[in-house]
């Protein structure tokens, strides 16, 4: 990869990552760019990605698949039936299937943004940000972590949720 204009059409980076969702959890947290307790998990990840252009302008091709599988974090209930299905290129990241299940909540998104909000120097593309995320059965054995347990008890039934979401900057 060359460092400002690309020399050559055909030079590149390609990348291939394998694992198991613990594995790379733990891999993530160690790199010091995420601070989530993640204490395991499995189920398999496959990340295929191809870095062409330049280092100050990079054109990435990426797949990354994950699941199904879970994950189970410090002091909290493991969250199951996870699935990650996301593609970047030509300036998006596509979430195209995302799902979890928590607390027998089952929640599901798809979803697309900009590059360039997380990559900087990766390009712009005109458009903003869109989100559709569902979320069904959500009950107080959700909020029981995070409550205290006589407010726990004081709630009953359940909800569903659908969220629908744009914005056109990260801000």
């Amino acid at each position: 990869l060359d460092a400002f204009e690309p020399s050559r059409a055909s030079a590149g980076v390609l990348v291939t990552l394998t694992g198991e969702v613990g594995e790379v959890a733990r891999a993530a947290a160690a790199t010091g760019l995420t601070d989530v307790p993640v204490e395991g998990g499995s189920g398999p990840v496959a990340l295929l990605a191809r870095v062409t252009g330049s280092l100050e302008s990079p054109l990435v091709a990426a797949d990354l698949e994950l699941g199904p599988g879970s994950v189970t974090l410090r002091d909290l209930p493991p969250v199951s039936d996870l699935v990650l299905r996301a593609h970047a290129e030509n300036g998006w990241i596509e979430l195209r299937e995302g799902a979890a299940a928590y607390q027998g909540a089952s929640i599901t998104a798809t979803g697309r943004a900009p590059m360039s909000w997380i990559m900087p120097r990766a390009g712009s593309v005109s458009g903003g940000a869109v989100i559709h995320a569902r979320a069904t059965n959500l009950t107080p054995q959700v909020l029981a972590p995070f409550v205290d347990p006589s407010t726990a008890e004081q709630l009953e039934g359940s909800v569903d949720a659908t969220l629908d979401a744009t914005s056109a900057s990260p801000d």
